[in-house]
Formats: C-alpha cells, sequence, structure tokens
C-alpha cells in the first residue's frame, strides 16, 4: 500500500457545583414501560467470562486492573429470535473493590465502526476511581463491526487500493466527481455481494437492543452507559427504545438524532445525512479558533503567524492548491505530493484534539511556502510529531475499513439515491462552511448506493420519558458533533441536564478534569450538575508545552490519547492513498 500524505499524519502526533440528587442503585421504577423495543421474547446470553486472548488484547493491564472477556450470543434479527444468530464481542474491566459493586458500565466509542473490546482495555484511564472501584466497565464491538461478525466488503488489501487507490476525499471537479462515484458505487457492489447477512441488520435500533440483552446477561434492572460521539446516537436510540430501563446514561460528543436519521423537513430527506448533522459548521468554528490562538500565540509558537496574517496565508494557500493541484512538499524525510483535500483533512484531523494545532500550522506553512504564497516561516513541526508521522504512515489499515461506519449510518438515514445530490450538497455545503461542507458531505457518500436495507432501525420519535434523567455533554468547539446537537437532545428527552465544556476538541474524554469529575458523581451516585454548570478544558491549543512533556510520562494520559484514537478511528476518513 502506499503511503498517505504526511501532511495528514503529522496532525496525530502531539486529546464545579453539584446538587439535584437522586437515589443510587439499579432498580428501574415500575411505573415505565420495560421493553418497546422487541427483545422480551429473545433469549437471554449466558456470558462465560474467562481470560482475554491476544484477539481480545489480553488480559494485561496497569497494577490494579483485572480484564475479563467472553461472547454473548444475540438474534441476528430480532422479528425472528428463534433464527439465525451473532456472536458480539465483550471486554470487562472488573470492579476493583467488588464488596461496593453497583453494576456494570457500558461504554460505547462510537464511529459507528469503533471498537468498544479495544475502547475498555484503557477504561482504567477515563474514569475517576470511585467509578472504577464500583463498576465493571464493559466494552463490547457493535454487531457488524471488529471481532462481532464483522461486515467486510473487501476480500484483500490489493482489492481495496484497486478500488480507492488515488481517490480523493472529496471531489472539487467533475472529473474528480466521476472518479469518487465509480469507486463508492464498486465498493458497494462489492459490499452487496461479500456482505452476508449482518448486512441487512445493523442498525443502531438493533444494537441497542443487543445491549438491553447484554444488561440483563449481567443482571443489572437498569443499563447505566457511557457513549461518546456516534455512541451517543446509540444512547439516544436505547433512551427511547428502553426508556423504563435506565439507570444512568451519559452521552458526550452528541449528535443531533433526528438530523442523523430523517431530517426535519421534506427538503432534509433529499440530503445526505452528513450534510444535514452541522459537522461542517461545527469545524468551521473551530478553524475561527485555530486562526485566533495561532496569532494570539505569535510568530514564535505558530509558523502560520510568522508568515502575515494566519487566515489571510491559510486562504491564499488552499486557494493556490485548488488552482495549480497538488505540490510537492518535504516535510522532513523528502517531498511528497499534498493537495487541497490533503489540508482540509489534516485541519480537520487536529480540531479532535486540543493538541497538536502548532504542528498542523508549521505543516500548513511548508505548503504556503511551495505554492509560493509566503516564506518559509523558522518554526518547523516538532521532532515527536514528525516520528509519529512517519509511524502512522507506515502503519497497515485494519481489516475492516470503512464499512462498520456505511453500515451502521446508512442503514440509519434517509439519504438520496443518487450521489449527485452529494456534488450538489456539498457545492452548497461549503458555501455556508467553506473547505469542511464538502468534506463532510461526502463522508457519506457510500449511501447513495448502499445495498443494506435495515426494517427495523429506529427514526423517532425522540421524547421519551426516561425512568433516570440523562446527562448530555457538550463541547463549545466540537468540529464533528457541534455543541447544537448536544443542546437538541436535552431539549428532546425530558428531564436531562445538559453540561457544557467549553473547550476544543472531539467529546469532552480526558480533556478536563471538572467534566470527568461530574460524569464520575453522576454515573455513582446519579447527581446531576447543576442547571448550567460549565467547564473547561485542561489545556489550550497553541499552549500546551508543559503539559505535552507530563503527558509523554504519564500512564494515565498515556492511556487516555490511546482511548481517544479508538473514538477518533470510527469517524469518516479520506480513502487511503
Amino acid at each position: 500500500m502506499s503511503r498517505r500524505s504526511r501532511i495528514v499524519a503529522i496532525v496525530l502526533a502531539g486529546a464545579v457545583s453539584l446538587g439535584m440528587s437522586a437515589t443510587s442503585g439499579s432498580a428501574a421504577p415500575a411505573a415505565f414501560p420495560s421493553d418497546r423495543g422487541g427483545t422480551a421474547n429473545a433469549a437471554v446470553p449466558v456470558l462465560d467470562w474467562g481470560p482475554c486472548g491476544d484477539d481480545f488484547g489480553g488480559s494485561e493491564g496497569p497494577p490494579g486492573a483485572t480484564f475479563s472477556c467472553a461472547w454473548a450470543t444475540v438474534p441476528l434479527d430480532y422479528d425472528r429470535t428463534q433464527g439465525q444468530t451473532l456472536r458480539i464481542a465483550l471486554k470487562r474491566l472488573e470492579a476493583s473493590q467488588p464488596t461496593r459493586r453497583i453494576g456494570t458500565l457500558f461504554i460505547n466509542p462510537g464511529g459507528p465502526g469503533g471498537s468498544g473490546v479495544d475502547f475498555a482495555s484503557f477504561a482504567w484511564a477515563l474514569f475517576p476511581q470511585d467509578v472504577l472501584d464500583r463498576f465493571d466497565v464493559v466494552g463490547f464491538d457493535p454487531r457488524g463491526v471488529a471481532r462481532s461478525n464483522p461486515l467486510v466488503c473487501f476480500r484483500s488489501f490489493q482489492q481495496l487500493d484497486n478500488v480507492f487507490g488515488g481517490v480523493p476525499a472529496f471531489p472539487l471537479t467533475r472529473s474528480e466527481y466521476r472518479t469518487v462515484d465509480a469507486a463508492y458505487t464498486t465498493y458497494t457492489s462489492l459490499c452487496e455481494r461479500n456482505g452476508g447477512p449482518v448486512l441487512d441488520h445493523m442498525s443502531t435500533a438493533d444494537v441497542a437492543r443487543d445491549l438491553d440483552l447484554l444488561r440483563r446477561a449481567v443482571g443489572d434492572r437498569g443499563l447505566t452507559y457511557a457513549g461518546y460521539s456516534y455512541g451517543t446516537q446509540l444512547g439516544s436510540v436505547y433512551a427511547n427504545l428502553f426508556p423504563g430501563n435506565v439507570r444512568a446514561l451519559v452521552v458526550d460528543g452528541v449528535l443531533d438524532p433526528v438530523a442523523w436519521t430523517t431530517g426535519r423537513s421534506a427538503a432534509d430527506r433529499r440530503l445526505p445525512f452528513s450534510s444535514r448533522l452541522g459537522s461542517d459548521l461545527g469545524a468551521s468554528a473551530s478553524l475561527g479558533q485555530f486562526f485566533s490562538l495561532c496569532g494570539r500565540a505569535g510568530p514564535d509558537v505558530c509558523a502560520l503567524a510568522a508568515q502575515g496574517d494566519p487566515r489571510t496565508v491559510y486562504d491564499a494557500t488552499l486557494a493556490a492548491l485548488r488552482r495549480k493541484g497538488p505540490v510537492e512538499v518535504d516535510f522532513g524525510d523528502g517531498p511528497e505530493p499534498v493537495s487541497y483535500q490533503d489540508v482540509v483533512g489534516a485541519s480537520l484531523g487536529t480540531f479532535y484534539s486540543p493538541y497538536g494545532w502548532g504542528d498542523l500550522a508549521s505543516g500548513v506553512s511548508l505548503v504556503a511556502a511551495a505554492v509560493g504564497v509566503a516564506p518559509v516561516a523558522a518554526t518547523s513541526p516538532s521532532s515527536a510529531a514528525a516520528a509519529a508521522a512517519s509511524a502512522f504512515a507506515k502503519r497497515e489499515p485494519m481489516p475492516q475499513t470503512f464499512e462498520g461506519f456505511e453500515g451502521v449510518a446508512c442503514s440509519d438515514s434517509v439519504n438520496p439515491t443518487s450521489r449527485e445530490a452529494w456534488w450538489d450538497a456539498g457545492i452548497a455545503r461549503d458555501a455556508l462552511a467553506p473547505y469542511f461542507g464538502r468534506a463532510w458531505t461526502w463522508a457519506s457518500a457510500g449511501c447513495a448506493t448502499w445495498p443494506g436495507r435495515a426494517d427495523d432501525r429506529y427514526t423517532g420519535p425522540w421524547t421519551a420519558k426516561t425512568s433516570a434523567p440523562v446527562l448530555v455533554v457538550g463541547n463549545t468547539y466540537d468540529p464533528a458533533t457541534p455543541y447544537a446537537g448536544a443542546q437538541t437532545v436535552t431539549r428532546l428527552l425530558a428531564g436531562s441536564r445538559l453540561l457544557t465544556v467549553a473547550g476544543w476538541g472531539h467529546t469532552s474524554l480526558g480533556y478536563s478534569t471538572c467534566a470527568t469529575t461530574v460524569v464520575g458523581r453522576y454515573l455513582v451516585s446519579r447527581v446531576l450538575p447543576v442547571q448550567g454548570t460549565r467547564c473547561s478544558f485542561d489545556d489550550v491549543p497553541f499552549e500546551d508545552a508543559g503539559s505535552a512533556a507530563a503527558r509523554a510520562t504519564d500512564a494515565r494520559a498515556a492511556g487516555i490519547e490511546r482511548a481517544r484514537a479508538i473514538v477518533l478511528s470510527g469517524l469518516p476518513r479520506a480513502p487511503r492513498r
């Protein structure tokens, strides 16, 4: 496989008062319906927990961490619970104080397509000690993902490369459009040919049904759950299918469930779902922060500021790339081509974390010099960034590439059936959110010809009254799940409470000590934050030099970064080139 552009890799280097208590415990009030989701006739899985082999990431962890793993058997089709079955892979970090154990905390890292098993391997770094003392933390690979009967469309890496090698992440010209359209048509036809029965049964509603069976399998009367990114959609669907089974439910980095599934109007239904979400607006707001904080940091820290006004240099660089096409840029180990789409993708990838913004500025400054927009700045990418970039560029892709994303997202959502709609929507969204309108719109390109049919998907309503209030967490500058999504879910779910986190990046996971404390107290005691509570990120972009040194030697910080990499790995991304 040929290498990704180096600039994409650079950015991956380097992510309160309380009140209104509720009674802890796992019982669900009888006044609420216990099963609206269709699992009553399904057999509860028997979990035979044992050591985790290499396929589960092993059983080793930091001192005090004990892992175990199991398989759960669930129906392929909940309309035919006595028919075909699937196996769901689970990994458990056992409660460190079992005599004080409350129950099981289920976690999901999002995507869709992220591995909950891999995520659970780092649960010890993600939650306060009181949570780890009192809960078994369980991650599972959703149906069709990773170990759980994965949907795999490509039979080999060579086949993947034959289809997507050299294909841009999103098209700027009609010629590029034809290339992208042909690649996705071939890809989805391979999914139809190779996908198997799971192709029609990957909706979030089916995953929520699996989750309710898993809740019953571990013996909890009410679900305790924390979902991040797409994991918030799973949380929203569960809350509405099983409103009487909620003990404590956290959603962080929140998708608007209406936009994800159907939109709010007939016109919305004619748009790709990724155009409805507003992710491009969140990314555009993050770009504005990038320019502002770069200027404030000054030329000694931000290379773009050494070349002039950061926004002016960035805009001129992208305009030159669009006019001239890819240019050769040397990031330290030889020249390689960098395109307009590469810089947009690198920018978006950077904004998922408050770290690495300086490395993005350095990378863009080199591109600016290469296209003749500005002289080379003195500031250059850090050696740590360059080393990580080199290592990433040589990494082999996972056996499941993007199928987990489309398998779920296209099953859940209403979309046009012609990719011409993506072309039109990308142009329109770029006018609202320059650079990122096309990037986010084309993230769902496979849905136009997706062959799966999810008859049991859930498309609303989204206003169920849950047996316990939901905690909703939203960042003010999230480039993938804008703050507006958290506000929407808070309005929809009666009794839910919004925790606002002032910061930069996708989800608050590991970035705010304040938010971690609030979430931990809610999970253990079901205490919601006071209305209007705001937390802040621990670090500010371009001002993280000290914390970067600390993170390099801190095991917990390293665990958080590895867990966050799993969250980000499931997000839409450009095909490998």
